[in-house]
């Protein structure tokens, strides 16, 4: 029965966690499905004709989607220059500049209308990069334009973003327009990870076995923040850029620990090869090592976070390494076939080759296209997360239908076959129960012991499939009257165990006057057999004995357990067939 309980906590716990995730899915589906883009195209794009100056060497007639020049390093200086154009048609004229590591100035003529980062790059300090609404004030049209970067980064950015004049009433909206789907990706994995995390946490004092759930939610998330900042989408929550740049760097930095850490468990694995175990554990503490790093240096302002990039893809390439090796081996030398986990897992780290590949061409060699990079990690990592849950839930199948089948055996091993009460065996394991509860818990139960009279007079006058018909009857009254309080077992042919807990002994007295009654009711209505009993009952919290006790017993009686109460009870049950007469028939 405990297992039954058990397994019932564990079906609610797991309903509860799959309404959480469904609805979750359900609010990403309808925020993609109801998020159309319908925002006003009233925009224009300042992309040609610009003239630009980067450290005193002057481009004229420059088109920015397509300007490419060497890489910007710390103390490099951009200007560039643009006539405001017409904008008859915008509200609110708003000045759309996109930044990477700079402190920005901008100009109209000779007025400064915008300075952004001018005391953090005075002070060598982190600047951060995205997005820079500026308000363009009434008569700009006609005036100079003039943007000033000074970069306060080493390979910051070989190219500049197409400048914008936008609605300032829609900018934000105009911003996020063909990004909806990855916003709710994106807020997908962020909240799957927050929650999966917290249940994590509270289940891994329980079973260490949560820690891979706790990895992929951790994963989940760092791939999450980051998406959110490397796609521009945190601005839809706040215009820090800060804030922005602290998130993504350090989201990335900490992406290969949980990613590694998952496969811990395969790792331990007896049969793993010892080279492989210190592989591994040298990635864990490289990796941890990094994060400290990366982290101490920023804080320190001795090295900042963009200069300590690349550590983070080496980490992960070493980690899919790792991965590789240990599907190579499951798959050729085990002969396993491959889990959903490890192929989402494998599907995902082409994904990550990919980026990790195209980022670094695209910075080095050929340029990013419109001097953006868009990356598609949260797609690999959603994929991971389908395949986790997938998993999570065959394994959760596979052990509900271990515990149930565990839990029919055990209760077949602890039953009576005739009467489908329990038998010696449950009697003996509720005395042990009671032993082990009462060192800890002050809770009165009390132990009745009962002998079914007549039965071998049943036996031997009518046939034994009378006597089995005059336990049955018994055993059902036993059930009625005490089953509701306690566990009622057969021991023997005609001897039976109750055990009631968390009882006072007058509840006790009306139960057996109940018994009595119902024996009485019973005997009525049959003909050829009589339901008689002799019982006697022991409550665990007596310390007086009655006078019909043997000094020995009295003695006994000084160091009270389980068995000492069931012996009382068995004591009084003979002492009672004694007093009525009754031998055993």
């Amino acid at each position: 029965m405990e297992e039954f309980k058990k397994l019932n906590l564990r079906q609610k716990t797991i309903g509860f966690i799959v309404m959480l995730v469904t609805a979750i899915v359900m609010i990403v589906t309808f925020m993609s499905m109801t998020s159309a883009d319908r925002v006003d195209s009233n925009e224009i794009e300042l992309d040609d004709g610009w003239d630009v100056t980067i450290n005193e060497k002057e481009y004229h007639n420059v088109t920015l989607s397509k300007f490419r020049f060497d890489m910007c390093n710390r103390g490099d200086v951009l200007v560039l220059k643009h006539v405001v154009p017409r904008y008859d048609n915008i509200k609110l004229p708003t000045l759309d500049i996109y930044t990477i590591h700079s402190a920005v100035k901008v100009y109209l003529d000779d007025e400064v209308i915008y300075m952004y980062g001018q005391k953090l790059y005075e002070e060598k300090k982190l600047l951060g990069y995205g997005q820079h609404f500026v308000s363009m004030p009434y008569g700009a049209v006609g005036k100079w334009l003039t943007i000033e970067m000074m970069v306060s980064e080493d390979n910051a950015f070989d190219g500049v973003g197409t400048v914008r004049i936008l609605d300032g009433n829609s900018s934000l909206v105009k911003n996020l327009s063909g990004k909806r789907l990855t916003l709710s990706i994106t807020m997908f994995l962020i909240v799957f990870g927050v929650i999966i995390m917290v249940l994590s946490m509270l289940m891994l004092k329980r079973s260490l076995n949560f820690i891979q759930t706790f990895c992929i939610a951790m994963f989940s998330f760092l791939i999450g923040c980051w998406t959110l900042c490397n796609k521009d989408l945190i601005e839809y929550f706040t215009t820090d850029l800060l804030m922005k740049s602290y998130l993504e760097y350090m989201s990335l930095y900490m992406l290969p620990l949980p990613f590694t850490y998952y496969f811990k468990d395969r790792i331990d694995e007896k049969d793993t090869p010892k080279w492989m175990k210190i592989y591994f554990y040298v990635l864990v503490a490289a990796e941890v090592i990094y994060i400290l790093s990366a982290l101490i240096l920023q804080i320190t302002n001795i090295v900042h976070l963009p200069q300590v990039l690349e550590g983070s893809h080496i980490l992960m390439i070493f980690a899919i390494i790792l991965i590789l090796v240990i599907s190579f081996i499951d798959m050729k030398v085990k002969k396993q076939k491959p889990s959903v986990v490890m192929v989402g897992f494998l599907i995902a780290i082409v994904i990550v080759i990919e980026e990790l590949v195209r980022f670094n061409l695209d910075k080095y060699i050929t340029g990013f296209e419109k001097n953006e990079y868009s990356s598609n990690l949260c797609f690999a990592v959603l994929i991971i997360v389908i395949s986790l849950l997938v998993d999570y839930g065959n394994k959760i199948s596979k052990t509900l239908f271990e515990n149930a089948q565990r839990a029919v055996l055990e209760q077949m091993a602890y039953m009576d076959e005739l009467t489908g009460l329990g038998n010696r065996r449950l009697c003996e394991k509720k005395l042990k129960e009671l032993e082990v509860n009462a060192k800890t818990s002050d809770s009165r139960y009390a132990i009745l012991s009962l002998d079914l009279n007549f039965l071998k007079h049943t036996n031997d006058t009518y046939g034994h499939e009378k006597g089995d018909e005059l336990i049955r009857s018994f055993a059902d009254v036993l059930t009625n009257v005490f089953g509701m309080y306690g566990s009622v077992m057969r021991t023997g042919g005609d001897e039976f165990v109750v055990i009631l807990e968390d009882i006072a002994e007058e509840q006790v007295k009306k139960l057996l006057a109940q018994m009595l009654d119902e024996l009485e009711e019973k005997n009525k209505t049959e003909s050829e057999i009589k339901l008689s009993t002799a019982y006697g009952y022991a409550m665990s919290d007596e310390t007086v004995l009655k006078q019909d006790f043997s000094e020995e017993l009295k003695i006994k009686v000084v160091d009270i357990n389980p068995r000492t109460i069931y012996r009382i009870a068995d004591d009084r049950m003979y002492e009672n067939k004694r007093k009525s007469k009754l031998g055993r028939q």
